[in-house]
């Protein structure tokens, strides 16, 4: 297959994850605000998503709408999400001979649907409808490629910029939260009230409180909610299980690379890092070790981009 399709098919599939992370981060800190607490964290709740997404905001003139407009129905704002559902369908035409027929006609139609809905009724009372079409599109797009399509290099390329984007959102989402959990005052006396809120909104946006529950059944720790997103080896949303999938997916994309690949090395040695690292490794600095796995992550797309899907 050609470098160039491969490229096309990748960036189609971290666009697809791109846009339902989007979505539902947007979705669960929106109306999770509406069960804060102490009733006054909404627009503490609209930063994290602004943060997430990586939108610029001042805090003295952040508003509902202005989140809305921007992480929404932008167009002129990379990071939104008819932004990110633009270049699916862009990448869907371009690699269009790749692509089975039922799969390029659900990302037509998804497309079409943000691309006509209204702004004014998305912030008047149709934030749920959207955000909740958004992921549930995504998830029927994700089965069309794996139902409808040969499990060979095309498939293959768009699994790998899955399992790569979203080992990059759920770092950004696990790093947004624990933002707003370090802006909480551990003397304050409703602290634990709002580390078990922050938490269960985490465990919201990566829907991941059922099997949370199954995995521990009620025997947590301080860190086990970190440990489940981040290094959990059989939760499809965990960092790492993302990480090994990533590396299958290349073992059998480039079986004809180098023996000294540096993207096989690279995603291999965090693939191996991941697997012996603790909780306690980590547990003193969070943010650190979450700056630097998607900063390792975003190097291996650079890496992948440059030797492998280079135009």
């Amino acid at each position: 297959m050609l470098a160039r399709v491969a490229n096309y098919l990748f960036w189609l599939g971290r666009y697809v994850e791109r846009t339902e992370h989007t979505a539902r981060y947007l979705k669960v800190q929106y109306f999770s605000s509406l069960d804060d607490p102490l009733k006054n964290n909404k627009n503490k709740n609209l930063q994290s998503v602004l943060e997430m997404v990586g939108i610029p905001y001042m805090k003295d003139s952040l508003s509902e709408d202005y989140v809305l407009d921007n992480v929404a129905l932008n167009m002129e704002n990379t990071n939104s999400i008819i932004s990110t559902m633009y270049c699916t369908m862009s990448n869907a035409n371009n690699a269009r001979d790749a692509l089975s027929l039922e799969l390029y006609e659900v990302i037509s139609k998804f497309y079409y649907y943000v691309e006509n809905y209204s702004a004014d009724y998305l912030k008047s009372s149709g934030l749920y409808d959207f955000t909740q079409s958004i992921i549930e599109n995504t998830a029927i797009i994700r089965n069309f490629i794996d139902s409808t399509l040969l499990h060979d290099e095309a498939w293959a390329s768009i699994r790998l910029g899955i399992h790569l984007e979203r080992a990059v959102q759920v770092g950004r989402i696990v790093k947004a939260i624990e933002n707003q959990i370090l802006q909480v005052n551990p003397s304050d006396q409703s602290y634990n009230l709002y580390i078990d809120y922050y938490k269960d909104v985490l465990l919201r946006s990566l829907e991941a409180e059922v099997m949370y529950n199954k995995f521990y059944q009620g025997n947590t720790t301080e860190g086990s909610i970190y440990e489940f997103t981040i290094l959990n080896d059989l939760f499809p949303r965990s960092i790492y299980y993302n990480i090994r999938k990533s590396v299958d997916i290349c073992d059998t994309l480039f079986t004809s690379a180098v023996k000294d690949d540096p993207l096989k090395f690279r995603i291999n040695k965090m693939a191996d890092e991941f697997k012996y690292t603790l909780y306690s490794d980590f547990k003193d600095n969070h943010m650190n070790f979450l700056k630097n796995t998607i900063f390792k992550l975003e190097f291996i797309t650079y890496t992948l981009e440059k030797d492998h899907l280079s135009l």
